[in-house]
């Protein structure tokens, strides 16, 4: 499965793989990629365990994750969405619906980002500082 999305995916986004969560976790917390895409069953570290430490990693916990799963019951996909995914897709997928939720994704956060760090100008001559004398 890794080998089909990169192949799918590689012309239009760089790639960065991993053999299992507790690979993906390192290096998820060293690069800090735009998105995440992750399948639930994966030796060692399954992907709903590694949403939930990338969800609750202050560094990482806004970067959107995707879960791509056989695992296509309701109880599964509840577990993945309350473990913090963003989307839970499952097998078989289109690969244009993947890189169209991948582009709004990356693109929504983009904004968010963009909005905040342009309010977020703050001029150390404009503050203000009264006593409180």
């Amino acid at each position: 499965m890794r080998l089909y999305l990169k192949n799918n995916l590689q012309n239009k986004y760089h790639i960065c793989e991993a053999a299992n969560g507790a690979i993906a976790l390192k290096k998820i917390l060293k690069i800090v990629p735009d998105l995440i895409i992750t399948d639930i069953m994966m030796p060692g570290m399954d992907g709903i365990e590694l949403c939930r430490r990338v969800k609750s990693d202050r560094n990482v916990f806004h970067i959107p994750l995707i879960l791509l799963t056989a695992k296509y019951s309701e109880q599964h996909q509840l577990e993945g969405i309350e473990a913090g995914a963003d989307d839970y897709i499952t097998k078989p997928f289109n690969v244009q619906i993947l890189e169209s939720k991948i582009d709004n994704f990356i693109k929504s956060r983009k904004n968010i980002w963009s909005l905040f760090t342009s309010k977020l100008n703050i001029v150390p001559d404009e503050i203000e500082i009264t006593s409180l004398d």
